[in-house]
């Protein structure tokens, strides 16, 4: 285990002999029950150790000290990560594992009992369901939520205020126009019946129900689309917890460093020449986003990528919102027909369009 062992260190976290030992009998359940339930595609012995419990034990990073007290629950539990491996690192973490297949679930169990852990409640069903079934843990105070492969990337709340609305505005009272309005709300409820079939809880609200969340709307709506599982995410903040995890794993970021040149001899890098110095290598990753085809042209590769902007007027500071210190309470609004969305920041409120002819 000395993967795990090493990984582990650099996180922070001492396994005693004991732990080592739960961790290898958990790869052992693991592969001996994924002969009978899909439960990973990673079965080397290495890949487990780095890919499954390194990763899941990356979440302490973003986790706050001391973790004694900690209430955990780890929606999506599969085969039990990331979940399983903290409680073997922290013991004294109390954990729900929340699972919608009752054989995962089964496998969950059996791996508690096997590894001799205490303070773990595993449950059967989706998370929207399975709320009132959650005994030992309680959601409204829990400090963490875990979905699948998010890991250090951050909380996960359950608030509304992390859905987000489609609206079709009922702008005129002719006929034609509240006709035509009248099929575009038959239209939101076809695309809730599309968005069910693959698992989201999307729905049509009512004009009261919308205000409601959105006090700042006028009575000129019809209807409006509702999803309280899609939400509002940032990349800065992912690449933050992604930098996180591969520092832990031995990368090096140097910041504010300028890319001059690439050097390139019979068709192979040989070297990247930065403001800092120069960097012996064979292998360049472009990650550079929108700049990546400046990058590209230093290796005489064409990237087909060009950056996009759009008009955003930001309204405010709104006495409605005055005092306000997070960045968005409400769900985001879309008109789609207009092409345009706005959300709430802070105080003020933004409003952004792609419908650059008729914004």
């Amino acid at each position: 285990m000395e993967y795990l062992k090493d990984g582990a260190r650099k996180l922070g976290l001492q396994l005693s002999p004991n732990q080592l030992e739960q961790f290898y009998t958990y790869y052992q359940e693991l592969l001996e029950w994924n002969q009978r339930i899909n439960l990973t595609s990673i079965t080397e012995f290495r890949d487990v150790q780095i890919r499954h419990f390194l990763d899941s034990l990356t979440v302490t990073l973003a986790l706050k000290q001391p973790m004694l007290d900690l209430r955990l629950i780890d929606i999506g539990s599969g085969g039990g990560f990331p979940g399983l491996p903290l409680k073997i690192a922290l013991p004294a973490i109390k954990l729900v594992l929340l699972e919608a297949t009752a054989k995962k679930a089964a496998f969950l169990r059996h791996l508690e009992r096997k590894l001799g852990l205490g303070g773990v409640e595993i449950v059967v069903g989706r998370a929207e369901e399975a709320r009132a079934d959650i005994r030992d843990v309680d959601v409204e105070m829990c400090g963490w939520v875990l979905g699948p492969r998010l890991n250090a990337a951050g909380r996960m709340a359950s608030s509304p205020a992390e859905g987000r609305l489609a609206l079709d505005l009922l702008l005129s009272e002719s006929a034609p126009e509240a006709q035509r309005l009248a099929a575009r709300l038959e239209e939101l409820k076809r695309k809730v019946g599309f968005a069910k079939s693959w698992g989201l809880h999307a729905e049509v609200i009512t004009t009261k129900e919308a205000r409601e969340m959105v006090p700042l709307l006028t009575d000129n709506i019809l209807g409006a689309m509702y999803n309280p599982t899609d939400g509002l995410t940032k990349g800065v903040l992912t690449d933050e917890a992604l930098a996180k995890e591969a520092i832990a794993l031995g990368a090096k970021f140097y910041g504010d460093t300028e890319v001059i040149e690439i050097e390139v001899k019979k068709g192979r890098i040989e070297a990247v020449v930065t403001a800092q110095g120069r960097i012996k290598t064979e292998n360049v990753v472009a990650a550079a986003g929108i700049w990546g085809p400046r990058i590209g042209r230093m290796v005489g590769v064409s990237i087909p990528l060009y950056p996009m902007q759009h008009p955003l007027v930001k309204f405010g500071p709104l006495p409605e919102l005055a005092g306000h210190t997070q960045e968005i309470t409400t769900p985001a609004i879309r008109h789609q027909d207009k092409s345009m969305y706005a959300r709430e920041y802070f105080e003020y409120y933004e409003v952004g369009s792609y419908g650059f002819s008729d914004p």
